[in-house]
């Protein structure tokens, strides 16, 4: 699984075309999943704020050097929050790069919080096919 996750990054970071993401960057979670914009802002080493919306519910990440340091939605933060947002596949998001200065509740490193996500995830599929 890391060297799959490995190789991700390493594809996804040969994609990333630095002069956009300055800009910021904006688009649909159909297009490119939350796992890759993440690991796309990681690799870049971005700083900024990165909003994802979906019909019910709104989350913000934090991302400060390429590392996440808070994330929210209406109803949790840190860990517990990025955990949900990972699961949020029809939903939109913008990238506004910019300082962030908030208080840090996510404390995992990101391939960490992207392991753990996918492990997640991974068991939920399973329960719903039972």
């Amino acid at each position: 699984f890391h060297r799959i996750l490995s190789e991700r990054l390493r594809s996804t970071s040969e994609k990333a075309d630095n002069s956009e993401l300055e800009k910021g960057l904006a688009g649909k979670l159909s297009t490119i999943s939350l796992e890759d914009l993440v690991q796309t802002l990681y690799t870049a080493n971005k700083t900024g704020i990165l909003t994802i919306e979906n019909q019910e519910d709104k989350g913000k990440l934090f991302i400060k050097n390429g590392l996440i340091i808070h994330a929210m939605t209406k109803n949790l933060k840190g860990e517990q929050a990025f955990f949900r947002l990972m699961t949020w596949i029809d939903a939109s998001f913008r990238f506004v790069p910019g300082e962030v200065n908030v208080e840090r509740t996510v404390t995992m490193n990101v391939h960490g919080l992207l392991l753990e996500a996918m492990k997640r995830i991974d068991d939920m599929r399973q329960i719903k096919s039972l």
